[in-house]
């Protein structure tokens, strides 16, 4: 039962002990409102649900307010008081309770400009990324903002190898990615608590490239394996705790020229699998990246970037009682590519790209930075 519920209904349906029901969100105008429309009756802090973060409970503050005690009081000023007391220090040590769950790609993680032109037959790219990820504000699902200052960083090794088979076509490649991060990609959540360690790897077994002379192709699967630390209900995690199935599908144009100019659109979908100890499955996700560049020089490319990730589908599992609202974000910016080393034998890129996030739902807002360098043998 909510606030405007209990206010709404008449006197004769109040339940003998309503329990009031107060989302993240409610004020203590809410509690206020309530307590002068119903004098005689308690007043109950949210409880049950998958616990997100740290928080003080109402019920280690002020549990209920029944008829009996009420009379205690010497008027209602002092139960005003106390309520809103007591609910502005709960929010004090809990940012928000009723949360999201997402999937495991990051969006923007992996290259984009160019990105799917895959290395020449019997190479392997090895790249090492730093990511970077600093919010300021937490949006949630009715739009209404946080406080949320956070910075979060992780390290992730790529091992692409194209071989020399070729299938329906096209070149035969497979890649392995392996995390070290301070938190549980893709997104942090307010009350989360950073903690060093191996993150969830990326498995992408199967990768066709087509190539043309201009338009260059590709189709993958991947999936993210549970090998971070997890615990239900932490908030130090390093891992997600479920396995996720990754289809991408790939285009990139690169015009024959000296300084060529290049386009890329990529789209992937994420299909997560249930969290390990619950029923609780994440929504499914669609994610698209795009960039427009142009090489500027025979070692430098510049360009604009940006990506689009929404929840498709909803999150399932009587287990998860947060934010169900789908969340969505998005973020434009600009990459730079310079190619430090180019030898017969090897070659070395280094890449830089960052993004401003906007249009998000449910979800941190901030600026999300890459910084990678790229061997290719």
């Amino acid at each position: 039962m909510t606030v405007d519920d209990l206010i709404n209904c008449g006197t004769e349906n109040k339940p003998n002990q309503p329990e009031l029901i107060l989302p993240a969100h409610e004020t203590a105008e809410h509690v206020m409102r309530f307590i002068n429309a119903n004098p005689a009756y308690s007043v109950t802090r949210m409880r049950g649900g998958r616990p997100r973060n740290k928080m003080i409970q109402w019920s280690s503050i002020v549990t209920e307010v029944s008829r009996q005690q009420q009379s205690s009081f010497r008027n209602r000023t002092e139960i005003l008081l106390l309520a809103a007391f007591a609910l502005q220090l709960s929010l004090a040590y809990s940012v928000s309770f009723a949360q999201t769950e997402y999937g495991q790609y990051p969006a923007g993680a992996f290259g984009q400009m160019k990105v799917a032109v895959l290395p020449p037959v019997e190479s392997t790219i090895v790249e090492n990324g730093t990511l970077i990820y600093r919010a300021n504000e937490f949006v949630e699902g009715n739009g209404n903002t946080i406080d949320f200052d956070t910075n979060v960083v992780a390290n992730r090794t790529l091992i692409l190898r194209t071989t020399g088979l070729e299938l329906l076509g096209a070149d035969y490649a497979y890649a392995l990615a392996v995390p070290i991060g301070n938190f549980a990609a893709p997104r942090p959540l307010p009350g989360d608590e950073t903690a060093l360690g191996l993150g969830d790897v990326y498995l992408q077994p199967f990768t066709l490239g087509w190539h043309g002379l201009e338009w260059h192709t590709t189709a993958a699967y991947g999936l993210f394996a549970p090998t971070g630390r997890f615990t239900n209900g932490a908030r130090d995690n390093t891992g997600r705790g479920f396995w996720s199935h990754l289809l991408t599908l790939g285009i990139t144009y690169l015009e024959q020229d000296n300084q060529p100019w290049n386009f890329t659109l990529q789209g992937r979908y994420e299909i997560p699998t249930k969290i390990d100890g619950t029923d609780i499955v994440p929504g499914n996700a669609f994610i698209v990246e795009y960039s427009v560049g142009k090489s500027v020089s025979d070692t430098l490319d510049l360009g604009l970037v940006g990506y689009a990730s929404r929840q498709t589908t909803d999150i399932t599992g009587g287990d998860f009682q947060g934010d169900s609202t789908r969340y969505q974000y998005y973020g434009t910016g600009v990459e730079l590519q310079y190619q430090a080393i180019s030898k017969p034998t090897w070659s070395m890129l280094i890449s830089f790209r960052t993004y401003i996030e906007y249009n998000v739902i449910n979800a941190p807002r901030g600026n999300f930075s890459v910084i990678s360098f790229a061997f290719a043998v």
